[in-house]
C-alpha cells in the first residue's frame, strides 16, 4: 500500500527570476497571403488555425522563468509526459516551412500536455488537493464563465487556453495548473504497484479521455454487440479499440501501415487489423475488410483517428451500417470528400470531437484503467529524459512507436 504525505508544502514558492529547464518551441508569424488574421488573433498572439500562421519551428531544451503560483493553483513535478501528434505537428513543415499544426497555438511554448505528476506546492486556496497527491490534468483550460462554458460546452470555451499549445507545458521540471483541472490517480498507484507505473498510466488518461469524448460523449456510443472500426493507430486509436472493447464490442477493426502499431492494435484489442496499403495490393479496401468481418452489416460506429480525412471518411461512408456513427477526432487542416446522400439514405451521423473536458469524461478514464478494464500502458516503446526531449520529438516523428514518453 502507498501513503502519500499530506504536509501542505514541501517546498518554497519560487523566487522571483528563477529559471528552470522546459522543451520549448518558437515559430516565426508569418501569415499566409490567403490567411486573413482575425481581431482575436492580433490582440491575443493566438493563431486560431496554426498551420496558415506559424513558420520556421525550431525545438530546443531553454531556460526558462519558473512560473508563480495562484491561491487557486498547484505546482506539479510532471514524472511521465507522452510526445503526441500535436507535438509532431509542431516539429513537422509543409513545403513552404509551415507547421502542420491546424488548431489553436501561440509560441513561443513549452509543449507537453499528456501528463502526470506529483503536487509539490499548493496554493493557500486549494482544499482537495495535497502535496504529495499523484495527478493528471486536464490540458483545455476553460474558463467556466463564457457562454459555452455556462451552457456545458468546455471544449467550446471562447476563452479557451490549452497547456503546451498557448501556456506552457509539461516538459519541463514544472508546471502550474489550476487545482479544478487536476485529477487525482493515487487509486492506480494501488492498482498497478508503484508511482512510476501509475504515472505513466495517467500520462495516458488524456489521449484516452480525447477518445473517450469522441466516442461516449459526443457520439454517444453504441449498442454492445456492435461493430467499430479505427483508421489510425496512434494512441487515440489505441485508446478507441480499448474503449471501444471495454464497451462490449462484439468486432474492433483497426486500420494502420506501421507494423509496430499494428501487433500493438492487437494487444489492446483489436480482433484484425489490415494495412490499408496491402489492401491496396491485393485489389481490396477498408471499407470490403468492414463488410466481411460484419457479414455485410457494415460499422456501427467508425473512428478517425488517423487525421487523413480525405483518405478515410470514402471507406467509412461506404462501410457504415445502417444508423452508423463516424466520429471525427483526428486533426487535418484540408477539406475532406464527402456524399451527403449516403449519411440520408442510411440515417447516419457524423460527430466531430475536439478536447476531452466535462461530463465526468477524465473520472471514468480513471475508473476504467483502476478496474483494469483498460490498460495502455503497453503501447509505450520509448522512453526519453527531459534532458533528451529533442530526440524525443524527433522520434515520434518517425511513426514507428506506439507512445513516446519523456520521464523525470
Amino acid at each position: 500500500m502507498f501513503f502519500f504525505r499530506r504536509s501542505r508544502t514541501t517546498r518554497r514558492s519560487s523566487e522571483a527570476g528563477a529559471l528552470m529547464k522546459g522543451l520549448q518551441f518558437t515559430a516565426e508569424w508569418a501569415p499566409r497571403r490567403d490567411y486573413t488574421v482575425s481581431e482575436f488573433e492580433r490582440r491575443t498572439g493566438k493563431a486560431v488555425t496554426g498551420a496558415s500562421v506559424w513558420r520556421h519551428p525550431h525545438v530546443h531544451l531553454a531556460e526558462v522563468k519558473e512560473p508563480p503560483l495562484g491561491p487557486k493553483d498547484v505546482r506539479v513535478r510532471p514524472r511521465a509526459c507522452g510526445v503526441c501528434g500535436s507535438d509532431v505537428h509542431f516539429y513537422e513543415t509543409d513545403g513552404d516551412g509551415y507547421i502542420r499544426y491546424p488548431g489553436l497555438t501561440k509560441f513561443p511554448v513549452v509543449i507537453g500536455h499528456e501528463f502526470s505528476g506529483e503536487v509539490v506546492e499548493t496554493g493557500k486556496d486549494v482544499r482537495d488537493l495535497r502535496v504529495g497527491d499523484l495527478v493528471t490534468v486536464e490540458e483545455m483550460i476553460w474558463c467556466g464563465e463564457c457562454v459555452p462554458c455556462r451552457n456545458g460546452w468546455p471544449n467550446q470555451c471562447l476563452n479557451l487556453e490549452e497547456i503546451g499549445f498557448t501556456i506552457d507545458g509539461a516538459m519541463a521540471d514544472q508546471l502550474v495548473v489550476g487545482a479544478k483541472y487536476c485529477w487525482p490517480i493515487n487509486a492506480l498507484a494501488e492498482v498497478y504497484g508503484s508511482q512510476e507505473a501509475a504515472c505513466e498510466a495517467g500520462a495516458l488518461c488524456e489521449p484516452t479521455s480525447v477518445a473517450y469524448n469522441g466516442m461516449f460523449v459526443r457520439a454517444e456510443g453504441f449498442k454492445p454487440g456492435g461493430v467499430v472500426a479505427v483508421y489510425g493507430t496512434g494512441p487515440i486509436g489505441f485508446a478507441a479499440i480499448a474503449l471501444a472493447r471495454a464497451a462490449g464490442a462484439s468486432r474492433v477493426i483497426a486500420f494502420e501501415v506501421s507494423p509496430v502499431r499494428q501487433a500493438l492494435a492487437r494487444q489492446v484489442g483489436a480482433d484484425e487489423v489490415h494495412n490499408p496499403l496491402e489492401l491496396a495490393a491485393a485489389g481490396s479496401s477498408p471499407h470490403e475488410a468492414v463488410r466481411q468481418a460484419s457479414a455485410g452489416a457494415g460499422a456501427d460506429m467508425a473512428v478517425e483517428a488517423a487525421g487523413a480525412p480525405g483518405r478515410t471518411i470514402p471507406e467509412m461512408e461506404a462501410s457504415l451500417a445502417i444508423g452508423g456513427k463516424v466520429v471525427i477526432i483526428g486533426r487535418a487542416a484540408e477539406r475532406a470528400p464527402m456524399y451527403l446522400e449516403h449519411f440520408q439514405t442510411h440515417a447516419a451521423q457524423l460527430y466531430g470531437a475536439q478536447g476531452h473536458s466535462g461530463y465526468g469524461t477524465f473520472q471514468n478514464v480513471i475508473r476504467l484503467m483502476a478496474s483494469r478494464r483498460i490498460d495502455l500502458r503497453p503501447i509505450i516503446t520509448s522512453r526519453f529524459p527531459l534532458s533528451e526531449g529533442v530526440d524525443a520529438i524527433a522520434r515520434a516523428s518517425l511513426r514507428q512507436d506506439g507512445k513516446v514518453m519523456v520521464k523525470s
